[in-house]
């Protein structure tokens, strides 16, 4: 959970409609996992940004098709943690343990405080060569 001054956006980026508590958001993160047998929470979080949101019309299809038109290609991830590829490319090895950019798109609920998420629905785990191709222009 994120404090945030105020609502990140107070409409919606695509549509201009108001945003209402419960919206979806386009995350950027830099994140990496702790390394195994340590205590405590297993992913580190920093640097987290929201890059767009919309109203739950809009929601999810429009993030999707924002990080698309980016260059980014979407895959289901099921199993976060194991991910060992970039899930854009589908080639290049990333290293879960040090940092790397990630790309969320989000269920949250801000309450003027707080923003909570609610569900996570996509994820894009970047490796350098798509961020430095994609990444630079979102």
């Amino acid at each position: 959970m994120f404090t945030y001054p105020k609502v990140p956006q107070s409409h919606c980026s695509n549509c201009s409609a108001p945003i209402g508590p419960i919206h979806v958001n386009l995350h950027r993160n830099a994140e990496c996992l702790a390394r195994p047998y340590t205590t405590g929470n297993h992913l580190e979080v920093t640097n987290a940004r929201v890059l767009k949101s919309y109203c739950m019309k809009c929601g999810v299809q429009a993030a999707c098709d924002y990080l698309q038109e980016a260059g980014f290609f979407l895959q289901d991830v099921q199993d976060y943690e194991n991910v060992r590829v970039c899930t854009s490319c589908g080639y290049s090895h990333v290293n879960m343990y040090e940092w790397h950019p990630t790309y969320l798109i989000a269920v949250n609920r801000f309450d003027g405080v707080f923003l909570d998420t609610l569900e996570e629905t996509v994820v894009v785990i970047a490796c350098e060569r798509c961020e430095t191709a994609h990444g630079q222009w979102l």
